[in-house]
């Protein structure tokens, strides 16, 4: 009876000891920017909240958004051994959708992308997502429509953790 329990027993502790597929260093890059936030523009007013999380089993890490009533999405943020790039996707409830490719460095994030505009011409994207002084977090996504000539901010935000957000992310 005991050599029975142990036969079954020995799938479940080899899973308990083999190591999480997304526990690398590489898969923890976006760590700082996990938790609750109070979104504001760069003169400091609210404009949004933010929620990101990670999950399945650190391999991801999702950002759901809203600012406002009418503006609400989510950005998906994983890790892809195999090429060495972070991806992220976005979309939100205007039926918008970027796909960025990235890197991680010291102080953050930095993605790029290419999309369409409305008369099918390219447009470049460029994010960084960095940390900041005093635990804040900046996100910075500029698009250009000229390839790469001259670049207009889209969205520019200091995220800045909740007061009852007790993660220690550092």
């Amino acid at each position: 009876m005991g050599f029975i329990l142990a036969v079954l027993a020995a799938p479940t502790l080899r899973a308990a000891e083999s190591p999480a597929a997304c526990a690398g260093a590489a898969y923890g890059a976006l760590n700082f920017w996990l938790g609750d936030w109070q979104v504001s523009d760069g003169a400091g007013h609210a404009i949004g909240h933010s929620k990101v999380e990670s999950a399945l089993d650190g391999c991801e890490v999702t950002e759901t958004w809203e600012s406002g009533a009418q503006f609400r999405g989510r950005n998906v943020h994983a890790y892809n051994a195999e090429d060495r790039h972070w991806h992220q996707f976005n979309a939100d409830n205007h039926g918008h959708v970027h796909v960025f490719a990235g890197t991680a460095g010291q102080r953050g994030m930095e993605y790029s992308g290419v999309s369409k505009n409305e008369s099918g011409g390219d447009v470049l994207h460029r994010m960084s997502i960095t940390k900041e002084d005093g635990g804040r977090v900046k996100v910075w996504w500029r698009k250009s429509a000229d390839a790469g000539k001259t670049w207009t901010t889209a969205y520019e935000a200091i995220y800045s953790r909740m007061r009852d957000d007790k993660k220690t992310t550092e």
